[in-house]
């Protein structure tokens, strides 16, 4: 069973904004979702590529609101 991951220290290095911050965030979970849904088209997993191409598409927009509240 893997490690518990401690929440609390988490939760204080979100606050401190050592992520990268929200766009950084939505970038990367963009681009991974990306290539998990060139994975389902090339083995034909249809339902499941639909569902992670349209959560891309959320992580985009994000993305963009991001982009345009940071400038």
């Amino acid at each position: 069973m893997p490690p518990r991951r401690d929440r609390s220290t988490e939760h204080k290095s979100e606050q401190r904004g050592e992520d990268g911050g929200a766009e950084e965030a939505a970038t990367f979970i963009s681009e991974t979702l990306l290539n998990l849904t060139s994975i389902c088209q090339r083995h034909r997993f249809d339902t499941l590529g639909y569902l992670l191409d349209m959560a891309r598409m959320e992580a985009d927009g994000l993305m963009r609101t991001q982009r345009k509240s940071g400038s």
